[in-house]
């Protein structure tokens, strides 16, 4: 079996690896021969440096690394020019500033070609390094630039920062059309696309390719590509998981799969089904590597916590901005949701990709409502899912207690009941239950239906109130006569918190 190519980003180090390449070359080209300047957005580890590596070994002329490729028999090999492959995470602007970073980034990529650079700003010394290679070869340059939003992205919880380095990217960046004459092929790379970034106001011929039809499997994995590419270790892990073939693959699709951008071709998240192969195991891989503290900070602040089956309009892919941030494209952009369905009049519908992601994101948000370690939320939650399929009420009031007991009751009433109620919410999500928020009634919305195969629970939460108040209320609202024959016992099940003892002080259940 051919190595899997775990944390390689390289084209030429992977070959020379014989490691495996899902042969996106046929796309590649396609992409070289049809545009001249390009800007794709996909989440973090889906193999966008990778993508920009290959395009840099095609336009370099390696043709030995593409031996049994598509691309070996169908690339113009004579169509070999300079490369500036600009890596952004590689500037080191953490550390020395992002103007020094750029600075010295683009020295280290002159010296490769023996060049010397003067130019006193990053915009003027990538000017000057293109235009030194225009002339050096006699042939128009290749700029690859990996990560273009880098800079901003990672210090987006530090806005006066973020807006600084949004202005000298703009210098940056905007440099590139001027000298557009000279340049053969421009791509870059990212996860969001700033609208005020210059790069795309400046820089009117650049295609935004994200959404197109004909690149949304241009990064990831498609069924057909797992299945072909890695069949020797699919029947390794089935050997191995004792499962069949069926229900494995249903199981790693269930997991990884669902990543989409048309709403009708969807991929896989390649690290983490590379990583279920290597492991053999199902596990989250995708959040392994980090933590999303930003984007769950901002979740909090927003109190946003239902993520499924959310809205938003086209516009919205134009409209990002770092002062206004619209969390859903926040969420689209980084991968935390995708595109499920494009309803008429471009109206975009996103929910999680796969289990994943899902699972992940709301153990994340419950550590953040509950103010608990996130690795304890989980199993607490299994407990909690046991005991209601037992049916012992008792034991599942004792459990939610220990998940609200660090939710502070010394804010106002009208933020301690929200909390509660997306903690809740989160938790039932959580336990793989049928669980909804604000379900529908004859005459408004419950706060919550939870379903297992033993019963149908209807749940009213009160603040500082009772019991009784809570099961009145289902009662008068006629919240649970949609189930009632269900077929299953219908129980109402009306809880009250208490601010003061920060615990669940009174519990009444009754059935329908």
């Amino acid at each position: 079996m051919k190595n899997l190519p775990l944390g390689i980003q390289h084209f030429d180090e992977l070959i020379v690896k014989d490691c495996i390449y899902v042969d996106k070359t046929p796309l590649i080209c396609q992409l070289l021969n049809q545009y001249k300047a390009v800007f794709l957005a996909r989440p973090r580890r889906f193999g966008k440096s990778l993508l920009l590596s290959t395009i840099a070994q095609l336009f370099a002329g390696k043709k030995e690394l593409f031996k049994g490729l598509w691309a070996e028999e169908n690339w113009n090999w004579d169509r070999v020019h300079p490369v500036v492959h600009f890596y952004m995470d590689r500037t080191g602007f953490v550390d020395l500033g992002l103007k020094k970073g750029l600075m010295q980034h683009l020295d280290g990529i002159a010296s490769t070609y023996e060049l010397n650079l003067m130019a006193d700003t990053p915009g003027l010394r990538l000017q000057e390094l293109i235009e030194k290679l225009y002339q050096k070869h006699g042939k128009r340059v290749v700029v690859l630039i990996d990560e273009y939003d880098k800079p901003m992205l990672d210090v987006l919880h530090k806005p006066e920062e973020a807006e600084e380095n949004r202005k000298i990217l703009g210098d940056f960046y905007g440099i590139l059309k001027p000298i557009g004459d000279k340049i053969e092929f421009l791509m870059l790379t990212g996860i969001s696309k700033f609208s005020q970034v210059s790069v795309f106001s400046k820089l009117n011929q650049l295609e935004d390719i994200t959404l197109s039809p004909k690149f949304v499997t241009l990064l990831g994995y498609t069924q057909q590509e797992l299945e072909f590419f890695f069949a020797d270790y699919l029947e390794s892990a089935h050997q191995q998981l004792e499962l069949s073939k069926t229900i494995l693959l249903a199981e790693i699709k269930r997991w990884y799969n669902g990543y989409s951008w048309d709403a009708r071709n969807f991929v896989y998240n390649p690290v983490s089904f590379m990583r279920f192969i290597h492991d053999q195991r199902f596990s989250n891989y995708w959040f392994a590597t980090g933590t999303p503290e930003f984007l769950v900070h901002q979740l909090r602040k927003h109190h946003f916590f239902n993520l499924e089956n959310l809205e938003i309009s086209e516009r919205a892919f134009e409209s990002y901005n770092i002062e206004n941030l619209e969390i859903s494209m926040l969420l689209l952009q980084t991968g935390y949701l995708t595109i499920k369905e494009i309803k008429p009049h471009n109206i975009f519908r996103l929910d999680y990709p796969n289990y994943e992601v899902r699972e992940a994101l709301i153990d994340h948000l419950m550590a953040a409502y509950g103010r608990i370690p996130y690795t304890t939320s989980g199993p607490t939650v299994f407990r909690l899912r046991e005991a209601f399929y037992r049916n012992e009420l008792e034991e599942a009031i004792s459990i939610v207690n220990t998940l609200f007991e660090n939710i502070p009751g010394t804010l106002n009433r009208k933020k301690v009941e929200a909390d509660y109620h997306a903690m809740l919410y989160l938790v039932f999500r959580y336990m793989g239950l049928e669980a909804e928020a604000e379900v529908s009634g004859l005459r408004g919305r419950s706060d919550a239906v939870l379903k297992t195969p033993t019963h149908v629970y209807v749940i009213e939460f009160k603040l500082d109130q009772s019991a009784r108040v809570a099961l009145n209320y289902i009662r008068e609202k006629g919240y649970a006569e949609k189930h009632r024959h269900d077929g299953r016992p219908v129980l109402l099940l009306g809880i009250n918190f208490s601010r003061k003892k920060k615990v669940v002080d009174d519990w009444a259940v009754e059935e329908l």
